[in-house]
């Protein structure tokens, strides 16, 4: 359970999270964005992890394989975005940087939903397969 200073400190990232979640989605082309499943099986590893490093082999993993379902280029950036805001709110605490995982892996499903629906039509169909 969290104390009261860690459950404010998580909720100071709030804000950063969200942007950093969105901003993947900003640049860089839609073909490299994971499908929708991919952000859920995202979400369930947080919800597992014991800490960020073993999530960060996660999205590691997922890009090494043969077939990845994640572009390397684009796990890369979700690892960098949180990753630097960690290390700019001084986050060292296992708990507290697994719970901003958690709290980031939501966002990024919530961002690639509504950046999927605002693609280009072309976009869209050629992702069809993937989703």
């Amino acid at each position: 359970m969290l104390s009261k200073v860690e459950n404010d400190l998580l909720k100071r990232l709030k804000k950063p999270l969200v942007l950093a979640a969105e901003a993947n989605f900003s640049e860089g082309q839609s073909a490299d964005w994971p499908d929708r499943a991919q952000f859920s099986r995202l979400i369930n590893a947080c919800a597992s992890a014991s800490c960020a490093e073993e999530i960060r082999n996660y999205l590691q993993y997922q890009c090494s394989r043969e077939r990845p379902p994640w572009e390397k280029s684009f796990a890369i950036a979700v690892i960098n975005r949180i990753t630097k805001v960690l290390t700019e709110q001084h986050i060292e605490a296992d708990e507290i940087r697994v719970r901003a995982w958690q709290q980031y892996a939501t966002y990024l499903a919530r961002a690639f939903a509504y950046a999927k629906a605002i693609a280009p039509p072309q976009d869209r169909e050629s992702r069809r397969h993937r989703d």
